[in-house]
């Protein structure tokens, strides 16, 4: 294999076909309250 970057694209529908609703994917990890501190 020749070295480089590989890129796969999808049209919306087929992004939705695949993957679904971006909002199934919308979870709480709690990031808000774990803030970083100085």
């Amino acid at each position: 294999m020749n070295p480089g970057v590989e890129v796969l694209t999808l049209d919306r529908e087929s992004f939705t076909k695949l993957i679904g609703d971006l909002e199934a994917l919308n979870r709480d990890y709690g990031d808000s309250q774990r803030r970083a501190t100085v």
